[in-house]
């Protein structure tokens, strides 16, 4: 991981913007990830990828069990040379990160009267509606 380069980062973006659209979902099409980094452990994967994403490429880092650490994405007009090179900036400001186990460092604590999203309802109303069509 130590020896990626903004050379990497280019091919990678060049490589996301230019390849095919190989997944489609409900919300959007995408393309296979490129892995600039990764190892496998307990199922986890530590990674550095980007890919295409609709009209954007994505770059999505992870610690050593795989917690995503950072997402972002940029719109595919911005360019190759714009998009690597910020993809560059943020692994190279990250990559301490990446070999930490992150998750030990948080603490969430969840209110006493926290509200669940709308989410919820959406995903019970169309299980509801599922299940009373078998």
């Amino acid at each position: 991981m130590d020896e990626l380069t903004l050379k990497d980062f280019k091919e990678a973006v060049d490589t996301a913007i230019n390849g095919q659209i190989t997944n489609i979902a409900p919300f959007g099409v995408s393309g296979d990830d490129i892995v600039l980094s990764g190892t496998r452990s307990n199922g986890r994967v530590s990674l550095v990828s980007v890919r295409k994403y609709c009209d954007s490429i994505e770059l999505l880092i992870t610690d050593v069990n795989g917690v995503f650490l950072t997402y972002q994405k940029y719109y595919i007009p911005f360019g190759v040379e714009y998009i690597a090179n910020k993809f560059y900036e943020i692994w190279h400001e990250m990559k301490e990160f990446i070999k930490r186990d992150m998750k030990q460092e948080i603490k969430e604590v969840i209110a006493e009267n926290a509200e669940k999203s709308i989410g919820f309802a959406i995903l019970e109303a169309a299980f509801s509606k599922e299940v009373a069509h078998e």
